[in-house]
């Protein structure tokens, strides 16, 4: 198989598919859906906690994640108060996410090695998020825990329990036809094979599935980051000896 041919097809058609691809901002990595909210929650969080939640975004989306982690806690506690149980699995998956972005693992890539007391802080609330989304009918808040939690398993090295979250967790995005995080998925997928089961062929599957996504949303910091990745799982099947 010439692999250097089927790089350079790659990258060429990927290129030509794509406007500009936008440098990385600030923010660039910080996963952030889209700002219309999913329709397919089965009850909503109450005002005061979205409010609480839109500050403790703000601040973490500006890089101050120590006053976002607060405002989000502070969520949490309006939540349990007012028995808001959709309050409580959207507020528990944003202090979830603040330990994993403190743990390093915004994404998954090369040579990463997070803090063992950090990916458990998240993952006890992003297990916390999932058992109250359920209880709550929210599938959104569901499938996001269940996803991430498979980041935090990729991240502690086990390629194959990070697979059992992401698939329980793709065809709960599918079902309420949220794109974005139907491509993240994608996207985890691949660099979870790349990087972590080191089969630069077969996440090369998942990235071919994430990149249109992420097209079609014109979300083109992620766009890039998957043409990186599948840059990255191309060079190394060149490398390959010949026969391989």
């Amino acid at each position: 198989m010439n692999y250097k041919l089927l790089a350079m097809l790659s990258l060429v058609v990927a290129l030509m598919s794509l406007p500009i691809l936008e440098l990385p901002s600030s923010g660039a990595e910080v996963d952030n859906p889209p700002a219309v909210a999913p329709p397919t929650k089965s009850a909503r969080p109450s005002a005061e906690v979205m409010t609480a939640v839109a500050k403790g975004r703000a601040l973490r989306n500006a890089g101050d994640l120590d006053g976002g982690r607060a405002a989000f806690e502070g969520a949490l506690a309006q939540a349990r108060a007012a028995n808001d149980v959709a309050g409580e699995s959207l507020a528990l998956n944003n202090v979830a996410t603040i330990y994993r972005y403190q743990a390093g693992l915004h994404r998954i890539s090369a040579n990463q090695n997070p803090p063992a007391d950090l990916i458990d802080k998240s993952a006890d609330r992003y297990a916390q998020a999932l058992k109250a989304a359920r209880a709550a009918g929210d599938k959104f808040d569901e499938a996001y825990a269940t996803l991430y939690l498979g980041v935090l398993a990729a991240g502690k090295g086990n390629a194959d329990q990070a697979f059992k979250h992401y698939d329980e967790a793709l065809p709960i995005f599918r079902s309420i036809n949220d794109r974005y995080y139907t491509a993240r998925t994608f996207m985890l997928m691949g660099s979870t094979t790349l990087y972590h089961r080191q089969q630069a062929e077969a996440s090369l599957k998942h990235f071919e599935q994430a990149l249109p996504l992420f097209r079609d949303a014109k979300y083109w910091n992620e766009a890039q980051w998957v043409v990186r990745d599948m840059d990255v799982a191309y060079e190394q099947l060149i490398a390959q000896p010949k026969g391989q």
